[in-house]
């Protein structure tokens, strides 16, 4: 099931908010921040955005989820800077979690 919700090269920078949560649903992510994610709308360009601490923070700092986010990353780097890419780097800091969890 992993394999066909995934691309062939691993870029989820396309992905939506919807498909982005049933793959990291599949890699076990914890049930806490797939429903953080999903009520803040990260898809796979805000995904592709993150730092290794947030991954760390979200307690998801694995090989497989770091892959994903580094192919993801490269993918976007490649494209031309929008203002709609603009505005997801200016907003995915918004979306470290909160301390108290």
């Amino acid at each position: 099931m992993l394999l066909s919700a995934l691309p062939l090269d691993f870029d989820v920078s396309r992905y939506t908010n919807e498909q982005l949560i049933v793959v990291m649903r599949l890699l076990n992510v914890p049930r806490e921040v797939l429903i953080s994610w999903y009520r803040l709308g990260v898809d796979g360009r805000i995904f592709a955005a993150m730092s290794d601490d947030e991954l760390r923070l979200y307690q998801i700092d694995l090989p497989l989820v770091r892959q994903l986010r580094d192919c993801s990353r490269t993918s976007l780097q490649k494209c031309s800077r929008s203002d709609e890419s603009a505005a997801y780097d200016d907003g995915y800091v918004k979306l470290l979690p909160n301390r108290d969890l």
